[in-house]
């Protein structure tokens, strides 16, 4: 995250649990309250949860989603951002290793797609993503994941999907491929352009012998996670 993206969500979360709420549009005039505040009222008005409501549900793809990011590249102490660090100023090149889980979102989904149909999760994902990427996208991404009559009659997309396979299973790999392996292999061939070493990627995905119900506290519904995820 950048600090303009911060200041437009996720600190704002905090700003408005304090007394300093009523400035949040004049910086000067906010960063002066802040100051005030004590330790106290600081941790006070943490979040208790930084990750929103919908963070692995299919409200991802709107425009209107955000996520609290782990890291804020402010310019002094994080200069620059993982992308721009790796391809042009490498710290230290060295074979690297990196990868993901293919299930990672499993873990807490945001959507419950277990007793849905192949052509309900269809009609609900092209709801979720033909708004705001419009109608050619969602069905290049339904037949991605052999979703569409078309795409399972030819298997012209070359993907490895069942449609009568469990829709949390599919769900998660969409989820996943957006949010995880594919941001990833992005940093990866990043990494490679600005490394003379070696640079590989895995992706684990093997299952779990038995469900895991580790999450509960923190889930939208009953679940136990299934699949390949990292906890």
């Amino acid at each position: 995250s950048t600090l303009e993206e911060a200041r437009d969500y996720w600190h704002q979360e905090v700003y408005r649990n304090t007394t300093c709420s009523h400035f949040i549009h004049n910086a000067t005039k906010l960063r002066t309250c802040l100051l005030t505040l004590s330790p106290h009222e600081l941790i006070y008005a943490m979040p208790e949860d930084w990750d929103p409501p919908q963070l692995w549900s299919l409200k991802m793809f709107s425009s209107e989603y955000a996520y609290a990011p782990l890291i804020v590249v402010d310019g002094t102490i994080i200069p620059k951002d993982y992308l721009t660090t790796f391809a042009n100023d490498p710290p230290n090149d060295v074979p690297t290793v990196i990868g993901v889980t293919r299930q990672e979102v499993d873990f807490i989904p945001g959507t419950d797609a277990r007793n849905l149909s192949t052509d309900e999760f269809a009609d609900l994902l092209f709801q979720s993503v033909e708004p705001y990427y419009g109608k050619d996208f969602a069905d290049e991404l339904l037949a991605m994941y052999n979703l569409t009559e078309d795409a399972k009659a030819n298997k012209k997309t070359g993907q490895d999907y069942d449609s009568s396979q469990d829709m949390q299973l599919i769900f998660a790999d969409i989820m996943n491929d957006a949010s995880a392996l594919c941001t990833t292999l992005n940093l990866v061939e990043s990494i490679s352009r600005g490394f003379q070493s070696k640079v590989f990627f895995y992706a684990v995905s093997q299952y779990l012998s038995a469900p895991l119900c580790c999450m509960k506290p923190f889930e939208a519904f009953d679940y136990c996670p299934r699949y390949s995820y990292h906890a």
